[in-house]
């Protein structure tokens, strides 16, 4: 029984997904390492380097990743509300305390350490959206189930908008996709392209002219719509 145990461990793996998380891995670690080489003879494994630390960052998350695989998947699933929680807390406390690095107030600050808790927020807010959808019979079409997923994301979204990191929140947007594939509607996503088209042809061609090329084309439509009516 152990055995089988065992063997369904590392084959309930994806190995070419295992592969290609290694390999960024390695790859980011000797960019970093090429992006400060010099002449001077410094180790790949100096840890007074970046890419130095850059290593132990790379251990660490082999580690954790290696750990969560062999823990039971209940565990997740019971105390997704408790991190979601925590995480909320904390990028409340870092809208009061946190330390303002390139112009986000990201970070709150434990020592020599920096914690930034949208990093978390990604996390948590994935694993209490996943076990929102599949506690009961819910389904995506309804509006009541549409707003609780909006909610889940909106939250931690709002809070990082707030401090603000953009390319945070929209990790959180890029959401839409999966709750697509779930069933919900895809006037959602087609609704969602066109404001990125729409916020995109405003930057470049001003707001006079996408106003004006709005209101022409209300109108070909409303006159569309009446003609075939008629």
């Amino acid at each position: 029984m152990n055995n089988n145990h065992n063997r369904s461990f590392f084959f309930n793996v994806d190995g070419f997904t295992i592969l290609l998380f290694l390999l960024l891995m390695a790859i980011g670690w000797f960019n970093i390492y090429a992006a400060v080489f010099t002449d001077e003879a410094v180790s790949i494994f100096d840890m007074n380097t970046n890419f130095g630390k850059q290593l132990i960052f790379i251990i660490v998350a082999i580690v954790t990743g290696t750990a969560i695989l062999l823990m039971d998947a209940k565990f997740f699933s019971t105390f997704s509300p408790v991190f979601y929680g925590i995480t909320i807390i904390l990028l409340i406390i870092v809208l009061v305390i946190g330390r303002n690095v390139g112009g986000n107030q990201a970070w709150i600050p434990i020592g020599s350490f920096r914690l930034q808790p949208s990093e978390f927020a990604k996390w948590s807010s994935c694993l209490l959206l996943a076990k929102y959808l599949s506690s009961g019979n819910f389904k995506l079409t309804d509006f009541r189930t549409q707003v609780a997923c909006a909610a889940i994301l909106g939250l931690p979204m709002f809070l990082i908008m707030l401090q603000p990191d953009t390319g945070s929140a929209m990790v959180f947007g890029s959401l839409i996709l999966v709750l697509y594939r779930e069933g919900l509607s895809p006037y959602y996503l087609i609704s969602g392209v066109l404001m990125i088209i729409l916020f995109v042809t405003t930057l470049l061609f001003g707001k006079l002219m996408v106003s004006l090329a709005l209101i022409a084309l209300t109108g070909l439509l409303i006159f569309k719509y009446q003609k075939t009516e008629n």
